[in-house]
């Protein structure tokens, strides 16, 4: 019976240890708007749709950006790729970076090899123009705001680049975004 209490307060300690660190909120990264300003490369996985977005993203002084990608599916083998543009605001205030677009547009760019695969694949075809429609949902709408939490940035010892990490919460998941500096 003694031993029974030992192994159910061990759990109940282990199951409290663990929602305590569940909640644990990201510290503040003391970091500037001066030391975002400039060229990034961001990289971003979407790993239940098996998507990647690389963006190129310039954040000027004046707190206006560019920004020009791609979406890419699979990760790791480009099959799918669709080519992003956008422009517009940029802000940053606690930790927060906030992106409001006044343009952006999606295209398709795939290889020669996949617009010849679809051209033969009705279902496969289906498939990319939902994919496609999806995508471009998003796109051409003003004011489509994107809100990032800045959660470090730090320099990368190997190439001496500045490495932004940035998290970007949805009402069901995060996203971790690598950027480094170009």
């Amino acid at each position: 019976m003694k031993m029974k209490r030992v192994v159910l307060s061990t759990l109940v300690i282990a199951l409290l240890t663990g929602c305590h660190v569940n909640v644990k909120t990201p510290k503040s990264t003391s970091i500037s708007k001066a030391q975002l300003v400039g060229e990034w490369v961001c990289s971003t996985k979407f790993s239940e749709w098996n998507t990647e977005s690389i963006n190129h993203i310039s954040l000027k002084a004046n707190g206006t950006m560019l920004s020009k990608g791609a979406l890419i599916e699979p990760i790791g083998d480009p099959f799918f790729v669709y080519e992003t543009t956008g422009k517009g605001n940029w802000t940053f205030e606690k930790d927060r970076l906030t992106y409001v677009f006044s343009e952006e547009t999606v295209k398709r760019n795939h290889a020669e090899k996949v617009t010849e695969i679809l051209k033969n694949d009705e279902k496969l075809n289906a498939y990319e123009v939902d994919l496609f429609k999806t995508y471009s949902k998003r796109q051409n709408k003003k004011g489509n705001t994107v809100n990032l939490t800045v959660t470090g940035l730090s320099q990368n010892a190997q190439t001496g680049k500045d490495t932004l990490r940035l998290l970007q919460q949805t009402s069901s998941k995060s996203y971790e975004s690598i950027c480094e500096r170009k």
